[in-house]
């Protein structure tokens, strides 16, 4: 970018936009960059202090354009509220991370395939030869990436889709490579590729999907669709040779195909899976014939919208509060999950639905009523 004060007011403007949509994590992709800009800018080398006291502003300027949010949420939001949003999605991910805890090495295993196919490609060799390291902008690209691949490895908190925001940075080495190479690509290894993710989806689509789902037939229909899709992709690679600008434009289209079919095959079980709707549609019933609910656990709020509820679920967050609440209420409800078959309370559940990666059940209060019928 330019080094004007116009360019800066949009990092300022980026970083607070970013923090306000995804909170401090935005930083992760920047600072490492920014840390770095000596070595993949010689304008920054000759004048480093300029650079950096922009730099600062800028990074100020959209902090206080988040916090210009946070802290009027903070201050009315309530104590727990407040929490959530300074410190537990926040420094709580950074270290003991309270959810997605993974082995720093978990981004490095996903690279291979978050690359696919590009990191095979044979004409990336060329963006590796020494004279090529001089061209500033294959530097900016690979502190992009590197860097921030080094800083997310770092917070104990991981998700595949955290490195979304370093694919741009890879695509643009692969452009390079596209640059320098005046070869012809073949085609065969991602055509190849492509079968086998569609192939493997496939599988995951039929056992994931559960035997007495009336979604199978669909579920089916869908997937030769897909087929079909993935079929004219590795048609279109295999066609008599071509250079390589045009390898790259088809390479792209059936990456794009793979992931449309992907997403066809599975999204009948991701969609019964991740339906709140049957579930939430029974506890509106239940809230409109007067009677109370109770949730078992954390609440975050999921089925109020798609139900409509009219209540907000009070929470009991471990057994002897829940089996207080259900003496004092054994004609209301309350809500649990579990695993597979393993429902704890098969008599006296009113409702029970698939859930994420178990089962959400109503159950009558009755069932912990007393003592002796736990």
């Amino acid at each position: 970018g330019g080094s004007g004060w116009r360019a800066w007011g949009l990092i300022a403007l980026g970083v607070g936009g970013g923090i306000l949509t995804k909170g401090p994590v935005t930083l992760v992709y920047l600072l490492p960059l920014a840390a770095a800009a000596p070595w993949w800018s010689s304008a920054v080398r000759s004048a480093w202090r300029p650079f950096a006291g922009r730099m600062s502003l800028g990074l100020l300027a959209g902090i206080c354009i988040a916090l210009a949010w946070a802290l009027p949420a903070a201050l009315f939001g309530g104590p727990e509220y407040r929490e959530a949003i300074l410190w537990k999605q926040t420094a709580g991910r950074m270290a003991n991370s309270f959810a997605h805890q993974q082995p720093f090495w978990f981004y490095l295993a996903l690279l291979p395939i978050a690359l696919f196919p590009w990191a095979y490609w044979a004409p990336l060799r060329f963006v590796f030869r020494r004279e090529e390291w001089r061209d500033e902008g294959l530097r900016f690209c690979t502190a992009w990436a590197a860097g921030g691949i080094v800083v997310l490895s770092l917070i104990s908190g991981k998700q595949a889709h955290y490195l979304l925001p370093l694919l741009p940075a890879a695509a643009l080495i692969a452009a390079r490579a596209s640059v320098l190479s005046g070869e012809t690509p073949r085609r065969p290894l991602i055509a190849a590729g492509g079968f086998a993710l569609v192939a493997a989806s496939a599988l995951i689509a039929t056992v994931a999907i559960p035997a007495t789902s009336t979604i199978r037939l669909h579920a089916g229909i869908v997937s030769v669709a897909a087929m079909a899709l993935v079929v004219a992709g590795a048609l279109a690679q295999l066609r008599r040779p071509r250079p390589a600008a045009t390898f790259i434009w088809r390479a792209a289209a059936s990456c794009t195909i793979f992931v449309v079919a992907l997403q066809m095959m599975l999204g009948p079980s991701l969609q019964a899976r991740y339906d709140t709707a049957p579930f939430a549609r029974q506890l509106a019933k239940v809230q409109a014939a007067h009677r109370p609910v109770i949730h078992r656990g954390d609440y975050h709020g999921q089925f109020q919208f798609t139900g409509r509820l009219q209540e907000a679920l009070p929470v009991a967050l471990n057994d002897a509060d829940l089996a207080a609440w259900c003496k004092a209420h054994p004609d209301g409800y309350f809500v649990t999950y579990w695993r597979g078959d393993k429902n704890p309370y098969p008599e006296d559940t009113e409702f029970a639905s698939i859930f994420r990666g178990q089962v959400a059940g109503l159950i009558r209060a009755h069932a912990l009523a007393t003592p002796t019928e736990n």
